[in-house]
């Protein structure tokens, strides 16, 4: 097996830490198992592949303009496959399987497994796409999914929603049809029928994709793939293959799973209240300073709070309205290219 590690996206809702220069998956602020400093999700991530035995199957599939940051933060340990421009991820899957394909000497029945780098799991989690792999050299089908297990009815998960006749949770469960991001009560229901989040992780055989990229008529080779890229649409793997897949499975995982993609969420994971220069007083209540700046930060008697500093923006929230970031992102990104003299301005 061939694991992928998609490292994209530029992580708008962990602003002003987070953004198209450095997204999400660089920030150095999660523990490290020694708990001797901090480490990134891309360290972790590597890391737990690592301690599974997959390291020598990994490859990094990552847009050219990271290429820097993932040398200075992995030490060259995982082989890079370098988008030119960002396309969404059928793209850079196609890109990486030719890559396989053509320097890996990959043959037409290794199977690829693709994930996000940007999770918050143990290492359990990596162990199913072993399991993946098994059932995909098993059987027919030519692709599968990691589903979760919900915990609750989120409205910021796409969800895999199996099919009921003569299947139980606890079996590997063929594929009815994908709902994204549904409201609440909707997601209640769906959750009630059997589905499951998309934790965005596919396996698939290297053949299987091929025969994809023949009926689009879009090149074979990863030399001709590349050079072809910047015609090509953007468009996620989710919207072009796995939705238009009629034999695909989804494989249950109970295990720790978390998107840490919010304030609110990441905070949960932080050993420490305080990181960088700041100080919180002692009535404060599940509250945190993140602070990349030179200055020191005070924060008094705060409760269910964020302030978050560097030298993009500062950012005070209370937790749970930190959700809400995404939306304010773009007004921010206005504000600076237009208040050039620093005037104030209430975001509405």
């Amino acid at each position: 097996m061939k694991l992928v590690l998609l490292s994209g996206g530029s992580g708008t809702r962990l602003w002003p830490l987070s953004h198209q220069q450095k997204p999400k998956q660089f920030l150095e602020i999660l523990e490290r198992p020694d708990g001797k400093g901090q480490e990134s999700m891309i360290n972790r991530v590597v890391r737990q592949v690592e301690n599974i035995g997959l390291l020598d199957h990994t490859y990094l599939s990552t847009n050219i303009q990271y290429h820097k940051l993932i040398e200075e933060q992995l030490d060259t340990k995982v082989p890079l496959i370098l988008e030119p421009e960002s396309k969404d991820t059928f793209p850079a899957i196609a890109l990486s399987a030719l890559y396989l394909k053509d320097y890996t000497e990959a043959d037409q029945d290794e199977i690829i497994c693709v994930s996000p780098v940007d999770l918050y799991v143990d290492e359990t989690f990596f162990s199913t796409l072993l399991l993946a792999e098994k059932i995909l050299l098993e059987n027919n089908q030519n692709l599968a999914m990691i589903g979760i297990s919900p915990s609750y009815p989120a409205e910021k998960y796409g969800y895999i929603v199996a099919k009921q006749e003569g299947q139980t949770p606890s079996t590997v469960l063929n594929v009815s049809h994908f709902v994204e991001k549904p409201p609440r009560e909707y997601a209640h229901r769906l959750i009630q029928q059997n589905a499951f989040w998309n934790s965005g992780v596919f396996c698939f055989r290297l053949e299987f994709l091929l025969d994809l990229l023949r009926q689009r008529n879009l090149p074979l080779t990863y030399d001709g793939f590349l050079e072809n890229y910047p015609n090509l649409h953007k468009i996620s793997f989710d919207y072009e293959v796995a939705e238009k897949t009629a034999d695909a499975i989804v494989i249950p995982y109970h295990g720790t799973w978390d998107d840490v993609g919010t304030w609110d969420k990441l905070t949960e994971k932080l050993n420490k209240e305080v990181l960088g220069r700041g100080i919180l007083s002692e009535d404060s209540n599940n509250s945190h300073i993140i602070n990349e700046l030179e200055i020191p930060i005070l924060g008094i008697g705060l409760e269910n709070a964020i302030i978050i500093a560097s030298d993009k923006g500062i950012l005070v929230s209370e937790k749970k309205s930190s959700t809400r970031m995404k939306e304010y992102h773009q007004k921010v990104s206005f504000f600076l290219d237009n208040q050039p003299d620093g005037s104030s301005h209430k975001l509405s």
